[in-house]
Order: C-alpha cells, then sequence, then structure tokens
C-alpha cells in the first residue's frame, strides 16, 4: 500500500473482545495507515501500563473526531446481556460518552454481524443506530469496503469539523449558545424522554401519562394519550421559535394560548408534571412549546444597541434580534442532535422559526400578524 498524505483526525476504535479480535486487528492496521499511529486509539495497543483505564477511556473519547464501534456476530447479544450493567461494560461507556461529547459515530459491521434494535442496546447508547452505518466485506471484497469506509468518514468529518468551527464561533460570540443548551438539557429532553420511555416491568407500556385539558378553571380533561406501546406513533412536539421576542411573553403569548388546550405529563419520578400547549389537528393532539428562555437575550440586545447606538425601531436592531433567533434556533438543533438520532425520537421533534406560509406554523399568524416579508427579517 502506499503510503497517503494522513488527516489530522483522532479515531477511537470501539470493539468487544470476545468478537472476532483477529478481524478487529486487521481493521485496526488500516486506520492506522490512513491517520497514522498517534491517532488511532485501541485499548490493548494505546494504553499506557499502569493507567487507569476508565480515565484513559473518558480522556481519548473526549479528545477523538470520531468513535468506529465495531460490531460482530456477538456484539449485539453481549450487548443486551449487559444493559444494565454500566459499570463494568466499557464498550457502553465508549459510545455513551461519544454521543454524549457529540462526535461523530460510525457503527461498523462485520463477519456477517445482525444490526441490532433499540432494544437490544441501553437508551444511553441508542442515538448510535441513527448513524449511518459501513459494512466491512471478508475475503476478496474487504479491501474495497476498507476504502470506501475511510474515504466517506474522511468526508464526514471534513463536514463536521465546519459544522463545529460555526457551533463554536457562535457559542463564543452570542448568549444564545447557553440559553438553547439550557433549555434542551433543562426541559426539551427530560420532556422527550418522557413522552418514549417505556416501563421496564411492562415493555408493552408507556411511563408517562399524557392528560390534554381546558385552560379555564375548573380544567376539563378533554384528551388523554394511550399508554400503550403504539398509542403514541403520531404523537409529535413542535417548538416554534418567534421572529420577535416580544411575542412569547406576558400577553402576547397569552393571545396565542387562549386557542391552545394546556398538555400535562406526568411521570412517577417527577414531583410536578411538564406543562405543554397541545393544539388539536384533526382528532388527534399535538404538543407545542415556544421557549420563553430567549427573553433573556433583551437584555444583552439592549446593551448591544446601546453600544451601537441603535434605536429599537431600527433596520439594524430588529436585524440584530432577528440573527439572535436565528443562533438559538440553529444552537438548539446542535445541542438537540445527538438524542434525535435515537430511534424512540426520530420524527418526535420539530424546532422551527415561525413562517406564516409554512403549514408548520401558518396557524400562528393571525394571533401573531406577522407576514412573510417581516418575519423573513430586515
Amino acid at each position: 500500500m502506499t503510503e497517503p498524505t494522513k488527516p489530522s483526525y483522532r479515531i477511537f476504535l470501539s470493539y468487544r473482545r470476545e468478537d472476532e479480535t483477529d478481524f478487529v486487528l486487521l481493521v485496526y492496521s488500516w486506520f492506522v495507515w490512513r491517520y497514522g499511529r498517534d491517532n488511532v486509539f485501541i485499548d490493548f495497543e494505546s494504553t499506557p501500563s499502569g493507567a487507569q483505564f476508565d480515565n484513559v477511556i473518558r480522556e481519548e473519547v473526549k479528545n477523538c473526531d470520531a468513535l468506529v464501534a465495531i460490531i460482530g456476530p456477538k456484539w449485539k447479544d453481549i450487548m443486551r446481556k449487559r444493559a444494565f450493567d454500566d459499570e463494568k461494560d466499557y464498550v457502553q461507556l465508549e459510545i455513551g460518552l461519544a454521543l454524549e461529547e457529540k462526535k461523530q459515530v460510525v457503527p461498523v459491521q462485520i463477519k456477517g454481524a445482525d444490526w441490532p434494535l433499540p432494544n437490544d442496546v441501553p437508551q444511553k447508547c441508542r442515538g448510535m443506530l441513527g448513524y449511518q452505518k459501513a459494512v466491512l466485506q471478508s475475503g476478496e471484497g474487504f479491501m474495497d469496503s476498507m476504502q470506501r469506509l475511510l474515504d466517506s468518514l474522511d468526508r464526514t468529518l471534513t463536514a463536521q469539523m465546519q459544522r463545529r468551527q460555526e457551533a463554536n464561533t457562535l457559542d463564543a460570540a452570542s448568549p444564545a449558545s447557553g440559553l438553547a443548551l439550557g433549555y434542551y438539557i433543562n426541559f426539551l429532553r427530560p420532556v422527550l424522554r418522557s413522552l418514549t420511555e417505556l416501563n421496564p416491568s411492562q415493555p408493552d407500556q408507556y411511563l408517562s401519562s399524557i392528560e390534554v385539558a381546558k385552560r379555564e378553571a375548573p380544567e376539563k380533561i378533554v384528551f388523554a394519550f394511550g399508554q400503550a406501546a403504539g398509542a403514541r406513533e403520531h404523537l409529535q412536539l413542535s417548538v416554534i421559535i418567534p421572529p420577535r421576542i416580544e411575542l412569547v411573553r406576558g400577553s402576547a403569548l397569552a393571545a396565542v394560548r387562549r386557542d391552545l388546550k394546556q398538555a400535562s405529563i406526568r411521570t412517577s419520578g417527577s414531583m410536578r408534571p411538564y406543562l405543554l400547549d397541545a393544539r388539536q389537528v384533526g382528532q388527534d393532539f399535538q404538543l407545542v412549546d415556544f421557549p420563553t428562555t430567549i427573553t433573556a437575550l433583551e437584555s444583552w440586545l439592549q446593551r448591544r444597541m446601546k453600544e451601537k447606538s441603535l434605536r429599537l425601531d431600527s433596520e439594524e436592531a430588529q436585524q440584530l434580534e432577528h440573527d439572535e433567533l436565528d443562533n438559538f434556533e440553529h444552537m438548539l438543533k446542535w445541542w438537540a442532535q445527538p438524542d434525535l438520532l435515537a430511534p424512540e425520537f426520530k420524527d418526535r421533534l420539530q424546532i422551527t422559526a415561525f413562517n406564516p406560509e409554512a403549514i408548520a406554523t401558518n396557524w400562528l399568524a393571525p394571533v401573531w400578524k406577522v407576514d412573510s416579508k417581516s418575519s423573513a427579517g430586515p
């Protein structure tokens, strides 16, 4: 093989020692050829003598650009058996950390291994099932399939590095990133999990109950989502970002909610229910949330306007607000991406900026009284 110009990406190889180790060594040698020995981590080769393995794993995953999860014929059965044994199963630790750190995850099937289903892996690792998988052939087809894997990984990592750089730039220049993260961690992710989490002792039943009620006192329940596993197949949550911050506070938000019901999501482990808006669509209800956390942007915007000597009603001031709302949407999607790859969350969540011409949000146009020109920014 001709020595290539080696990219500088750092690769973490995750595998099970009980599962086709000889084939894994062959795959490892190709990654070393492509990226250099110092840029490819595999446990037996890259762990210093006397080091604490847990600490090494955490540090290496944190510093890698991609985790390649090699799935052999025994991988699925072993994962299923160890699904609730987090402390002793390093494969779960590696994949879970990679997803948490928003690393690129590349599942690679070898030796005819079966592709795992959601119930075969613990929840913290299910996000890997949403990534595009690769299949390495044995025998004569190996070299071609290995070359395709490496070329595809290079293209993916190049695009990912560009997105990460953009996200880091926004994070440094704007409070929108921190607000998006807080909203996602403290509200949106727990809500999504409460919508989809099944009862371990009754896997055909959801843990939470969801009731929709009228807002006026006394509250009257008008609809309840079933707790059977198939009862929420079409349940969706829309997070709608307004064209102006003022539209999600005070009387402006109350005006929107006059035509909406209130949904309560109750779980046995929560002291208080999660409260969202609910909009009737045909015979069903869809959940809606307006992220009021964006109102915290107002003080930052006012300081910026003062620094630039901008009038509140000027086009420049409106553009500044519009840009910050765009940043919030962009970063919220960035933070949510790992969870949304999990099969149980797929197609459940829609994060969208208001557009009076889009079917998903045009129902808000009459009450917000925003036309397509003003909603698109100056």
